[in-house]
């Protein structure tokens, strides 16, 4: 460490002593499975239940459900803000959609893995917290935003940066921004 705070590196040796106690083949196979949950086969195939389904897609519910993980949701195509609750999954038809909630990271203690799909639309992922936008937190978090212009912004430890945990953000098409203080993108 290049810190010169001799407390605040005995602490960071501390959290690095303990890190090696965490099982790495479980996080692997917690993200692997994750993955399975933003997979172009599923969510293509879960866009297609949702049109079958026979609610209007311009709805803001299609779908929920709660879990002892936390909640899974399925949205309507209409402009979104999602900045009360936080979600386990969150399946976005479309729409120009503000996300200021945990946005597809784990939450420790309460979500121990969170996705995100947003299938299009001009969205904004808004954070003035750690660990948002696609974050794993000693946890999993898997951020897919399929389509349109959108715009990312965090203060710290964001855009897919990950604490003993797995984080990913792909962002498969649009001119988009990534803005970040410290610890961004991929850390």
């Amino acid at each position: 460490s290049y810190d010169k705070d001799a407390a605040r590196q005995q602490a960071g040796v501390r959290v690095l002593r303990l890190a090696r106690k965490a099982d790495v083949g479980a996080l692997l196979e917690q993200a692997r499975l994750a993955a399975l949950l933003v997979a172009p086969e599923f969510t293509a195939s879960l866009r297609r239940a949702a049109e079958a389904s026979g609610v209007p897609l311009d709805k803001p519910v299609i779908a929920r459900r709660n879990t002892p993980h936390g909640a899974v949701l399925v949205s309507g195509t209409g402009r979104t803000r999602y900045d009360k609750e936080d979600f386990a999954a969150l399946y976005d038809l479309g729409g120009d959609d503000v996300y200021a909630n945990n946005a597809a990271s784990s939450v420790p203690g309460a979500i121990p893995t969170a996705v995100i799909v947003d299938y299009a639309g001009d969205d904004a992922y808004e954070s003035t917290a750690a660990f948002r936008q696609g974050c794993g937190d000693l946890g999993v978090g898997i951020l897919v935003d399929l389509a349109g212009d959108d715009c990312y912004v965090g203060r710290r430890c964001g855009q897919a940066a990950g604490f003993m945990g797995v984080g990913i953000l792909c962002d498969e098409a649009g001119d988009d921004t990534y803005r970040g203080q410290d610890f961004h993108q991929a850390v």
